[in-house]
């Protein structure tokens, strides 16, 4: 029986619906195509293509499967934690306040059951990718005047290893393999389908009004002679393009980019397709060597590669982060919570109804509101140019007035060496914050990400580095978060019900992370982290570190990742209760009004740019405590 008999006979039983035959028929015929081109005659390119086009089937479906898997894990999840384990201040159920903690860091009474959500996810997750990353962070850092170190130190060993025969360059291309892999297993774990290239370099960084200039035609013509061709793959079959194809996908890639892709989006702001397929198109160019990469991105792109590589390994730990606490489909899950809610608001009893859907109204618009921050879309700027003009704005008032207001800086990490205390932080998932950021001193002072003019953001980074503003906020985090994994190092001695006895408060915080008596038990067995691996002064020095928790064979791995990640969570939320820094809630304060690129959004930015930290502090501490203030 021909493949295309099968094909008719699975519609015809209501196995495949119509429109899977249509593509499944159309993929058929272009696999036939391409093997008559090979040079195959019609017989053996028929057998040939039917082969390919199955593959591709079965493969699909599989992963289909799987997402649907992880999905009602995800959602199942989300749901018992609304109506079931949940309770707000008055001991009732509350799925409103309930959902916002599965997106964001919420500031609640201690004891409150915690939601490993999605905001303090991103850290972990970014954390844990930069550990690999460390040695690429270190050397790649800013100078003093805002200029990213060595930059050309990898391009070339990247494309090329070996050829720049700098022993330096190999380690840092090295490292950066070695993070961007682990970020594409993680991905992949998380409901992902990122095929393992051996020979993917870096993703590519694209000037959508370059691109969008040039023009279709003209920058198909350009990019062309650039590419490996034998490296790029189609996604949809897992094979190689024909000439046809190809030119049919750079078509789309060109609107994509230059119409930010727009084109394809469905309709609804920050809803659109299942994240877990949406990463396909960062490997999808591939250039024959540095050369042709270099040719390309000093036309269309950017050259600065450390900033191309931060950018793509920022958003896969966001993208990670956000499968793993909502599952697959991000949006699909939003949508799931959203009616479970309403639901339950509309089965309430009479006396309660009205005031019952009008609170789930408004936490659906709070929830919609972080979700969307969390996913970046609340930073894209109604109009860049005022966007721009308003972040331009507050940068010379940042260097204005904060340029003078400390003269003195003592770290609460002083007595340790410094590049001791950042390995150590670096590999316990705090450095992130600091090296991923591009202008990491103003980050404490305003929760821009639009662009600003470059002699702003330069005079602002230069002042806070200068006067060791930025050092002030990072140092705390270090120091706290240093704290925590020395302090539970130093804990490990003891069980629950002994600690119990000396701190009762410490083990009410692991527990309202999730972590049992029997998950402690096993979380203590872990080896812990000896300072003096990187110093031989602070040998004896031990931290109980959440990437040595998940590296354990002793253990089934899913059990080591899981308590990775509630002892990463307890420590992250830990060092945000320590040294505030904005979040999903207090960022979509006013959230339609307050967004980049409106006159209203940028006078509210300017307004509280210097009172959001204090505010910050106030209502965290406040609501914190179990009686109100």
């Amino acid at each position: 029986m021909s493949f295309i008999k099968c094909i008719n006979n699975a519609v015809a039983e209501g196995i495949i619906p119509d429109s899977k035959k249509n593509q499944l028929t159309k993929m058929l015929d272009e696999n036939i195509e391409k093997y008559v081109g090979l040079g195959d005659d019609l017989k053996t390119a028929e057998a040939k293509a039917a082969k390919d086009t199955y593959f591709a089937f079965t493969v699909e479906a599989a992963n289909k499967q799987r997402q649907a898997l992880l999905q009602s894990k995800k959602d199942t999840e989300a749901i018992t934690y609304m109506f079931e384990t949940y309770r707000d201040k008055d001991g009732n159920i509350n799925p409103g306040e309930a959902m916002q903690r599965i997106i964001g860091f919420m500031e609640t009474a201690e004891g409150t059951q915690k939601y490993l959500n999605v905001e303090t996810r991103i850290r972990a997750v970014k954390g844990e990718i930069d550990g690999k990353f460390y040695d690429v962070l270190l050397q790649n850092r800013h100078t003093i005047l805002g200029n990213t170190r060595n930059q050309a130190n990898m391009h070339r060993e990247l494309f090329n290893p070996g050829s720049t025969k700098n022993i330096n360059a190999q380690q840092m291309a090295d490292g950066w393999r070695q993070a961007a892999e682990l970020a594409r297993i993680k991905y992949n774990a998380a409901g992902g389908s990122i095929p393992k290239m051996d020979d993917w370099r870096i993703p590519q960084n694209h000037d959508q009004i370059k691109v969008a200039l040039k023009g279709m035609d003209d920058w198909v013509t350009n990019i062309m002679p650039l590419l490996d061709r034998d490296k790029m793959i189609n996604y949809q079959t897992g094979l190689k393009f024909t000439d046809a194809d190809l030119k049919i996908a750079l078509d789309e890639v060109w609107n994509n980019i230059s119409k930010k892709g727009y084109l394809t989006r469905t309709k609804g702001q920050g809803y659109g397709s299942k994240l877990a397929n949406q990463r396909l198109d960062h490997r999808f160019l591939h250039f024959k060597d540095y050369d042709s990469w270099l040719k390309y991105n000093e036309e269309f792109g950017s050259s600065d590669l450390f900033n191309t590589m931060l950018a793509h390994l920022d958003s896969m730990s966001r993208d990670i982060a956000l499968m793993e606490v909502m599952g697959p489909n991000p949006d699909a899950f939003m949508r799931t919570l959203k009616f479970e809610a309403t639901k339950w608001a509309n089965t309430q009893p009479a006396a309660k109804k009205v005031k019952a859907i009008n609170k789930i109204k408004s936490s659906i618009n709070t929830t919609d509101a972080m979700y969307l921050y969390v996913k970046g879309d609340t930073s894209i700027p109604v109009s860049e140019t005022v966007a721009k003009f308003g972040a331009s704005f507050r940068n010379i008032a940042t260097a204005s007035y904060l340029g003078s207001a400390l003269k003195t800086f003592v770290s609460p990490l002083s007595g340790m060496d410094n590049n001791t205390r950042i390995k150590i932080a670096a590999t316990s998932g705090l450095a992130s914050e600091h090296w991923s950021t591009l202008a990491s001193g103003a980050a404490r002072m305003s929760a821009d990400r639009v662009a600003s003019h470059e002699f702003s953001r330069r005079l602002s980074d230069f002042i806070l580095r200068t006067t060791q503003l930025s050092w002030l906020t990072q140092a705390g985090r270090f120091g706290a978060g240093m704290e925590f994994l020395a302090f539970t190092a130093r804990s490990t001695n003891m069980s629950f019900r002994q600690m119990r006895k000396t701190n009762n408060n410490f083990v009410d915080y692991l527990e309202s992370y999730g972590i049992t008596e029997k998950d402690w038990d096993i979380i203590r067995q872990t080896k812990k982290f000896d300072g003096g691996e990187y110093d031989p002064n602070w040998k004896g020095a031990e931290y109980l570190r959440p990437d040595d928790i998940a590296a354990r064979t002793d253990i089934d791995p899913e059990l080591a990742q899981q308590l990775s990640l509630k002892y990463n969570h307890a420590m992250q939320e830990f060092v945000n209760f320590a040294v505030p820094v904005a979040n999903a809630r207090g960022a979509t304060f006013g959230a339609n009004v307050t967004r980049p690129g409106t006159l209203v959004g940028e006078f509210l930015r300017g307004v509280m740019q210097f009172k959001g930290n204090i505010i910050s502090r106030i209502k965290k501490h406040c609501k914190r405590q179990k009686h109100k203030c």
